[in-house]
């Protein structure tokens, strides 16, 4: 996370789920006559977000 990137109040996330693409599957939790559902791939996440102070 960078805080404050390039003016006040204005910051930027990067975040990445499952980088390395390791398609695990989530197993049922009893047994329920269907397989295991293959999980989501890879996701790349960017947040800009901007706070404006208007209490100044």
């Amino acid at each position: 996370m960078w805080r404050n990137a390039g003016t006040q109040g204005f910051d930027v996330s990067l975040g990445v789920h499952d980088m390395f693409a390791s398609n695990y599957n989530f197993v049922p939790a009893y047994n329920a006559g269907v397989n295991a559902m293959p999980a989501p791939g890879t996701e790349v996440m960017l947040r800009l977000s901007y706070l404006n102070d208007f209490a100044k």
